[in-house]
């Protein structure tokens, strides 16, 4: 991948246009970078919502929009860096990434393990349990399994942040004239 090429000859014009030129790239470099990981956490934002759509309210769980509404990234300032993070304000989302009970521990998470996600932990085993939900109506369930809408997210951007880094940069030298 070829960003741009720069040509200029040794004459002074040529070598000053030149130097301004990299002297406006330099400092657009900043900007580059708040561009991208806007992009970035906007493109897995969009991946986790069709994940998410994709995945849940098999017939399991009633869907209520509240998992899928309430991803959202956070720009952060750590040590003079620019940092992205994303959040949750959905209290289960976890309990969705990596499933539950019996039923997520059949298929468990790829991160399970290495997170301390530890499936059916009151010992309920294939007796599975009852709930009782906002409406007061109880429910049987042996848990679920894991939806890994996020895992799937990154690993999807995780195959094309290259290209989203090259083509922010693209489009910011296009913009100068390089």
């Amino acid at each position: 991948m070829q960003l741009a090429k720069i040509e200029f000859n040794l004459s002074p014009n040529s070598t000053a246009k030149t130097k301004e030129k990299l002297i406006a790239l330099k400092k657009e470099l900043g900007n580059i970078n708040d561009i991208f990981l806007r992009r970035s956490m906007e493109f897995i934002c969009e991946r986790i919502q069709k994940n998410i759509e994709e995945t849940t309210g098999n017939g399991i769980y009633q869907v209520t929009g509240t998992l899928l509404n309430e991803f959202g990234p956070d720009k952060v300032i750590y040590e003079g860096k620019t940092l992205a993070t994303l959040i949750s304000h959905c209290g289960y989302s976890a309990f969705v990434e990596y499933g539950t009970g019996i039923v997520g521990a059949s298929d468990p998470h790829p991160n399970a393990g290495s997170d301390g996600w530890q499936y059916d932990t009151n010992g309920h085993g294939e007796e599975g349990w009852y709930y009782l939900d906002k409406a007061g109506k109880l429910h049987f369930t042996a848990g679920m399994p894991a939806h890994r809408f996020l895992y799937n997210a990154v690993n999807d951007y995780l195959a094309i942040y290259k290209q989203i880094y090259f083509n922010v940069m693209k489009e910011r030298m296009d913009a100068l004239g390089i």
